[in-house]
């Protein structure tokens, strides 16, 4: 079970561990039925809302809820309960699942990004630091060629030197 799974449960069974207690204080919410229903259509509510947060289609605003929560208004009144009610639990459920659900879904993504740039910057110093290598790896091929010229043209200077000493030696020894 994925974290944003045990989440949405959460979410759901607080949201009706909420409701209940403003149940109590309410007569109609004596008829079983009904307080059943509403506890039903509040887990439905959460499972819908968890389903757009799944999909990502959460953005910076709130507002992927009002369909939803205007569904679940509507739906509450439909069945029988007062308008006045079904505004209040609807707007307490809204808090609900912007506290359990979207703040850390928003929170999770803004993480996954910041995570995403840092991994990029990474990349880039790794590749940028490849590349110093391959660069001093090219400056230290061309200075150990440069040095073997100077190492071969000191060997043939040497040896010019030596075999005009020895010529002149030579000449000084047998005019």
């Amino acid at each position: 079970m994925s974290g944003l799974e045990v989440l949405i449960g959460l979410a759901g069974d607080f949201a009706v561990r909420t409701v209940r207690d403003f149940l109590r204080t309410r007569p109609w919410a004596k008829d079983e039925k009904k307080a059943s229903y509403v506890e039903g259509h509040i887990r439905t509510l959460t499972a819908d809302a968890a389903s757009f947060v799944r999909s990502g289609l959460v953005g910076d605003d709130d507002r992927f809820l009002d369909p939803l929560l205007d569904r679940f208004k509507g739906d509450l009144v439909t069945n029988g309960i007062p308008p006045e009610d079904a505004i209040q639990i609807t707007d307490q459920q809204r808090r609900i699942l912007m506290m359990a659900l979207v703040e850390p879904e928003r929170n999770l993504s803004a993480q996954r990004a910041r995570v995403a740039r840092l991994e990029e910057e990474l990349e880039a110093l790794r590749t940028g630091q490849a590349e110093q290598v391959k660069a001093l790896q090219g400056a230290l091929a061309t200075n150990h060629a440069l040095l073997r010229q100077n190492l071969a043209l000191t060997m043939i200077g040497a040896i010019s030197l030596v075999a005009l000493v020895l010529s002149i030696l030579a000449l000084v020894r047998h005019p």
